[in-house]
């Protein structure tokens, strides 16, 4: 009974793990992909203005 349980326990715990690692891989990808697109932007913004100082 005190080994299913510790079994039980240690399951949540690596699944919390998991939960976890999930949670910062996706704020990982969302932040790469907004300083992309801000990358990105910025960039047009220099153009346009390139392109308003000719």
């Amino acid at each position: 009974e005190s080994i299913k349980r510790l079994f039980e326990d240690s399951n949540d715990r690596s699944r919390i793990q998991i939960t976890v690692q999930g949670i910062k891989q996706l704020f990982k990808d969302s932040t790469e992909q907004v300083s992309k697109e801000f990358r990105r932007s910025f960039k047009d913004s220099r153009h346009q203005t390139t392109v308003q100082g000719l």
